[in-house]
């Protein structure tokens, strides 16, 4: 009777931690050393790309894990982990070439061995929302992957149609996911509760974290916005929804002010989801105003 009683409780123990477990959000980076790419520069990518993470996701609900120099067992393990939500894989990819006459070089996706790992996307776990393949051309073969039928459409896919650099890659991957996993807005619509005069949406500043101390206060066209920190870069503005609205006005200048004079204040890159966008506004290169910049909105859809 006793064993059965301590047989229960592990039972009862072990699916509760299962069921309590705190989702996740993964980094696997698998870089190739060759002659121009040395291992010293792999480093010097891999320790950027983590901090950056890290700070982005560090006040989130999600567990974080960050892994370089992954290979086939732990992609897989990842890759078919229930707890995991969202995924960043970044290493050297490329697409299929066709060489004429029936003959191709087919696609790639290597690990820091020289493995082609590939074929494990093809298998992922339910629970998955976000999957970033950050390697050159890799979207060709994802498209493939999804049309037969390997991924739900539950799964956000975020890969590159032609080569990039693993930084510019990353940066662009993670404002996708923090839109999915902290952004309560539709980027593609802006829409507004309508009981409620006012919404929170998720801007980048992309620098701001290294003055956060200084900054006094940031204007959306005439309207002081209320700030409400989330992560280092990424902050959460309460908008009014009357005097917001992109797809109206596409004249909404944003401005940045220190509350130290005689400070430079650094040039920023500031946007909203993946298509909207401000620019300093300078004049041969030098922005007009030090403790006080204009952004003027460059981009939309």
């Amino acid at each position: 009777m006793r064993l059965f009683i301590l047989s229960f409780f592990l039972v009862l123990n072990i699916s509760y931690a299962d069921v309590f477990k705190k989702e996740k959000i993964v980094l696997l980076t698998s870089f190739i050393e060759t002659e121009t790419i040395t291992k010293k520069r792999n480093e010097k990518v891999e320790r950027e790309i983590e901090i950056s993470f890290r700070k982005n996701y560090r006040e989130s609900p999600f567990d974080i894990e960050v892994v370089h120099l992954t290979g086939p067992d732990k992609l897989w393990r990842t890759l078919n982990d229930k707890q995991v939500v969202g995924l960043f894989w970044i290493s050297h990819a490329k697409k299929e070439t066709f060489l004429g006459e029936g003959l191709s070089d087919p696609s790639s996706i290597l690990d820091a061995y020289g493995n082609n790992v590939k074929d494990l996307f093809k298998k992922v776990t339910p629970s998955l929302k976000f999957l970033a393949i950050i390697g050159c051309e890799a979207k060709a073969l994802f498209d493939d992957y999804r049309e037969e039928g390997y991924y739900t459409e539950n799964l956000t896919i975020f890969s590159f149609e032609k080569k990039v650099n693993a930084i510019s890659g990353y940066k662009k991957a993670l404002a996708r996911s923090v839109e999915i996993f902290l952004s309560p807005s539709d980027e593609t619509n802006f829409a507004f509760n309508s009981e409620e005069d006012f919404q929170k949406i998720y801007f980048h500043f992309e620098g701001l974290s290294s003055l956060k101390q200084k900054i006094v206060k940031i204007e959306l066209g005439n309207e002081i916005l209320a700030l409400e920190k989330i992560s280092f870069d990424w902050l959460v503005l309460q908008i009014d929804q009357v005097k917001f609205d992109l797809k109206k006005n596409k004249n909404i200048k944003i401005t940045i002010m220190s509350n130290e004079e005689n400070i430079k204040l650094p040039k920023l890159e500031i946007s909203l989801g993946r298509n909207h966008f401000w620019k300093l506004f300078e004049k041969n290169g030098e922005a007009l105003g030090e403790d006080k910049n204009l952004y003027l909105y460059r981009g939309g859809s």
